[in-house]
């Protein structure tokens, strides 16, 4: 498996999977895509929704490949790397 042209020795393991609840963690940029939140963008720490798929096809190489679907300050979706969510219990 490659990603970003770099070749890895064990194949990379996604930490969510489909139908998770997870939260967006601090730090993350501001996000300018959220409906009502364009201009000043939308700080989406402490955000919790669910993930709707995991990229993890071998001839893709994405940054962000969890895409969750939240429903508030509306409905939108984000992309995120692992790093930038955490599971909710």
């Amino acid at each position: 498996m490659s990603l970003l042209g770099l070749k890895l020795d064990e194949p990379a393991v996604a930490p969510f999977k489909v139908g998770d609840l997870v939260r967006v963690k601090p730090g993350v940029e501001k996000l300018r895509h959220v409906p009502g939140h364009k201009e000043g963008g939308f700080d989406a720490a402490g955000s919790e929704g669910k993930v709707i798929r995991v990229y993890v096809e071998e001839n893709l190489s994405c940054t962000h490949p969890v895409k969750v679907q939240f429903s508030s300050p509306k409905n939108w979706l984000g992309h995120f790397t692992f790093d930038e969510l955490e599971s909710v219990e």
